[in-house]
């Protein structure tokens, strides 16, 4: 009985472990290179398991996909921080295939017209 325990919960930790994994892939983003998409945000989703951004920059849309909101929650970003209307710098890792206008991995998103910065795991405000 102890056997067959410990064999389903082995495979159970398994088949999860891979579906994160899964889910985590990175291999559509280019990660040797970091760009900064400056912009209009047009909306915000907040949603699992990523809340994502639509950016609209110059004649090009962008979508960027944050971290989960249980994350940015901890880190001090809620509900109101970023709105539609504002104008954000986001810096990511962008998508392999130039067609698709995405970032992935972000490494910080800015609203300089007041200071607000997110960066992983934390917000700070100020100029």
């Amino acid at each position: 009985m102890k056997t067959r325990v410990a064999v389903a919960t082995a495979c159970a930790v398994m088949v999860f472990g891979m579906s994160l994994q899964a889910h985590h892939g990175n291999a559509e983003y280019k990660q040797d290179k970091l760009i900064s998409v400056h912009g209009i945000l047009e909306r915000v989703d907040w949603a699992n398991p990523h809340t994502t951004l639509t950016i609209k920059s110059n004649d090009t849309t962008y979508t960027a996909e944050w971290e989960n909101m249980d994350h940015l929650h901890r880190a001090g970003v809620t509900l109101g921080s970023l709105k539609p209307g504002d104008w954000v710098i986001v810096n990511g890792h962008p998508n392999r295939d130039p067609k698709h206008h995405s970032l992935a991995q972000l490494h910080e998103i800015r609203r300089p017209a007041d200071g607000w910065r997110w960066v992983p795991g934390r917000v700070t405000i100020g100029n």
